[in-house]
C-alpha cells in the first residue's frame, strides 16, 4: 500500500512519530559472555517474543544480574506497545 503524505485525511493532523510516543532501542548483551546469560532471572524480550496481539508475561530468554548491573537495560513499563519493527520512509519531495 502506498501512502502520499502530503494529504491526509480532513480532520487528521501530521505529526512526528517522536512527538507522539517514546521511540526505544534496546542492545543485547554479548551472546559470547557467559556471565550475561548463564542462570539468568531477568526476561529479556526479543523480536521472537513478540506476537501480534499478545502480552509478553514470559520469555524465552532472560539476563543476569551482571548484565543488568554493566549494560544498564532499559525496564519497558507493563502495558507498553512494542513493535518488532518500523519501516521508515523518507521523502525527497515534500511539495
Amino acid at each position: 500500500m502506498e501512502v502520499n503524505f502530503n494529504k491526509v485525511p480532513e480532520g487528521w493532523v501530521k505529526e512526528t512519530l517522536g512527538n507522539l510516543v517514546d521511540i526505544t532501542i534496546g542492545k543485547t548483551p554479548k551472546r559470547s559472555e557467559p556471565k550475561y546469560w548463564q542462570n539468568g532471572k531477568h526476561k529479556w524480550a526479543t523480536i521472537a517474543s513478540m506476537v501480534f496481539g499478545k502480552e509478553i508475561t514470559d520469555t524465552a530468554e532472560h539476563i543476569t544480574d551482571d548484565a543488568v548491573r554493566e549494560l544498564k537495560p532499559k525496564k519497558v513499563p507493563k502495558g507498553t506497545g512494542c513493535t518488532p519493527h518500523i519501516t521508515l520512509q523518507t521523502q525527497e519531495n515534500d511539495g
